[in-house]
């Protein structure tokens, strides 16, 4: 892995190192892939998450952000990353405050969706990115 240096910052176009949780231990293709990406869709990309310290998964190694595309649903998220072949995984996250979509670069590819309890006290529940998910997506939207 190799991480962005404050010099590796004046290269890209669409985010600052303010925008993500220690920078310079993201992974500088990844960081490259998500500015490429944001070019590519001509909308604003918030990023809710990024390197988190401790992290076991591609949160900790730099190469994934937790975020959202401003002005769209998460369906439409989802097809624009999808189709733009520059992440490995995609997970879904219709519950957020602002809904959204977790974003990264592992080696095998992966879908999953994420429904946030309205009781608190249980946690989240991953299942499948299939077409129940999407049933279900669509439910709650026409509630």
């Amino acid at each position: 892995m190799t991480t962005m240096s404050n010099l590796d910052w004046c290269d890209i176009k669409h985010f600052k190192p303010s925008e993500f949780n220690e920078p310079n231990k993201m992974d500088y293709h990844f960081i490259n892939r998500l500015n490429k990406f944001r070019e590519s869709i001509g909308k604003p990309i918030v990023i809710h998450s990024s390197y988190r310290d401790g992290d076991k998964g591609t949160h900790g190694e730099g190469i994934a952000v937790d975020m959202h595309i401003e002005g769209l649903n998460v369906l439409d998220m989802f097809l624009l990353v999808e189709k733009s072949d520059l992440f490995k995984g995609i997970g879904v996250y219709p519950n957020w405050n602002n809904p959204g979509l977790h974003i990264d670069m592992r080696r095998k590819e992966a879908r999953w969706g994420c429904w946030t309890p309205t009781d608190s006290r249980k946690k989240n529940i991953y299942v499948p990115l299939d077409s129940a998910f999407w049933k279900r997506f669509v439910e709650e939207k026409m509630k």
